[in-house]
């Protein structure tokens, strides 16, 4: 392997990161004029829990994948929380990772349960949390759905919908036009790290 062809990954690797930054940037600045237009409305300094959807549709770390995708389907959404019998917060699953799970194992999602593939990293916020945090939460983190717990229990959660129907109440054309923005960098495909060349080969 030539010197040249041995550096492309690194090149890769350092363009997606440069992107992934990039994207970092642009949803921030989103979120900051969204803010900013909603300075001095009392709207967003109200507690997330004004406006977020309790009891959310939820699975448990035993469930079969298929089980996570029919609540998925059922539920109309990308990303379910999952807890324990007890309602302790301990993951999420999304439509990707079921798909992700199936492909790479080979194995039918009947035969797949959701806490080997889960997701155990997650980003939550508190009732009381104002709702301008929570959006804040989200461009950083880059997730339109943020469950929101109280003693590690799983009260509720706040999606982007929930956001935008709260910003269509303020009747503002720089507020809409800002919310636009977030949604258009929310949506925007990840930025893959590269895979070794090991996998690249195969």
């Amino acid at each position: 392997m030539s010197n040249h062809e041995s550096k492309a990954p690194e090149s890769k690797a350092h363009a997606a990161r440069e992107n992934a930054l990039h994207r970092v940037k642009e949803l921030t600045n989103a979120v900051k004029d969204l803010l900013r237009d909603a300075q001095g409305k009392s709207e967003f300094s109200h507690p997330v829990r004004s406006i977020m959807k309790e009891s959310p549709a939820t699975c448990s770390p035993s469930d079969s994948l298929r089980r996570a995708a029919e609540i998925l389907w059922q539920a109309d959404c990308g990303m379910v929380p999952v807890v324990e019998g007890d309602g302790r917060l301990v993951g999420v699953i999304t439509d990707r990772d079921i798909c992700m799970a199936s492909f790479f194992t080979g194995e039918p999602v009947s035969a797949i349960d959701v806490g080997s593939t889960m997701s155990k990293t997650v980003h939550t916020a508190k009732p009381d949390d104002s709702i301008d945090s929570v959006a804040h939460l989200m461009a950083e983190k880059q997730t339109r759905r943020v469950p929101i717990v109280e003693n590690d229990r799983l009260v509720g959660i706040v999606a982007l919908a929930d956001l935008a129907r709260l910003v269509r109440t303020i009747e503002s054309v720089s507020a809409n036009r800002a919310l636009a923005q977030l949604v258009a960098a929310i949506s925007e495909r990840r930025v893959e790290a590269v895979p070794p060349a090991s996998q690249a080969a195969e």
